[in-house]
């Protein structure tokens, strides 16, 4: 039985504007996701940043704010502005030959102080915690510590300006003091007058920097170490603003060219649309057709113009004329399909 071939379906080529298939771009939106140092920029940093300069700065003072809980605080106090703190237990006839005035001429103006314990002192475990306590909190100071009638212990402090090995300093000069008041036992002048002697031979031998002593009330210092706690933390403050202002900085520069980076990837999704819309322009007998292939050749040539600024295009210039002219070029792209279906 034979039958009637069956012709092959024609293939007709649809006419159909591929843009208005095509989903349109998306457009550029802000990112949710919180950019790297945005913590920078709230309120809570700041008052962290804050407490972490008191604490900064309350540990680099510390061992003058720790002085009101110490018990070498009234010799402190007294050092501040004399040369010479004399414990009040120690007994009446060890003041009577103390002669005070005689050793605060004998020191004059040099950074030495003077401290005598009564025999039976129990506040400070031995002479040396007594000594150590007061040059960490008096700058510059050498201090010698005499109990029972001789030397008990001598130290300085960290900004005696010693010019030679700091250790081998330590270690002579006061071995050498141990020596030379081991026969004044009692005589209390005396060995302040060695201790003055040694330090104008260790400055005139260049072993230290020659000062001269500026005594300040208590008050004075404790209105320095609050000054030095506010200095820290402001600077700390302003070390933390500084430090956001880059941050917000360099935030505000990465948006900038995200966004552009955003743009510019519309705009070359804008004449990818486009480029189908010419592409799909293709000869033909239909007006339509003629219509589609005369408004591709018109905009062809302006097309290669914007496609070529956008690839040359700064990161960070402004793209507004660039999209002007994509949106003209598709405008008329579509005028002349409405034309060619309404006719």
């Amino acid at each position: 039985m034979s039958g009637t071939p069956k012709q092959p379906p024609t293939k007709t080529r649809s006419n159909t504007n591929p843009a208005r298939n095509r989903r349109a771009a998306v457009t550029w939106e802000p990112s949710a996701e919180p950019l790297g140092w945005s913590w920078l920029v709230g309120r809570t940093p700041v008052l962290v940043i804050g407490i972490l300069g008191l604490i900064v700065a309350g540990f680099l003072l510390w061992p003058r704010v720790s002085l009101l809980l110490s018990p070498a605080r009234p010799i402190v106090n007294t050092l501040s502005q004399d040369v010479l703190w004399v414990d009040p237990e120690l007994p009446t006839e060890a003041f009577d030959t103390l002669d005070a005035d005689r050793i605060r001429g004998i020191i004059g103006q040099r950074p030495l102080g003077v401290v005598v314990l009564a025999p039976g002192n129990d506040v400070f475990d031995r002479p040396l915690d007594a000594c150590t306590s007061i040059v960490e909190r008096i700058d510059d100071l050498t201090v010698m510590v005499i109990q029972d009638g001789e030397l008990g212990a001598g130290c300085q402090g960290d900004d005696v300006p010693i010019t030679d090995n700091e250790f081998g300093y330590d270690f002579v000069f006061w071995e050498m003091m141990d020596r030379q008041t081991a026969f004044l036992h009692g005589d209390i002048p005396a060995q302040v007058e060695q201790l003055a002697l040694f330090y104008d031979a260790r400055v005139a031998a260049g072993d230290l920097e020659p000062r001269t002593r500026t005594f300040s009330a208590p008050a004075g210092q404790w209105l320095l170490a609050a000054g030095l706690v506010l200095a820290v933390t402001a600077g700390v403050l302003m070390l933390f603003f500084g430090l956001r202002r880059v941050v917000l900085a360099l935030q505000r520069r990465r948006e900038r060219r995200r966004r552009w980076r955003a743009q510019r990837d519309d705009l070359d999704a804008e004449l990818q649309l486009i480029a189908l819309i010419m592409l799909d322009a293709e000869p033909g007998d239909s007006r339509q057709s003629r219509r589609n292939v005369h408004a591709a050749a018109a905009v062809s040539a302006d097309y290669i113009m914007v496609l070529d600024d956008l690839s040359n295009s700064v990161p960070g210039a402004d793209l507004t004329s660039l999209r002007q002219r994509v949106q003209s070029i598709r405008e008329r792209l579509q005028v002349a399909a409405g034309d060619g279906q309404r006719a």
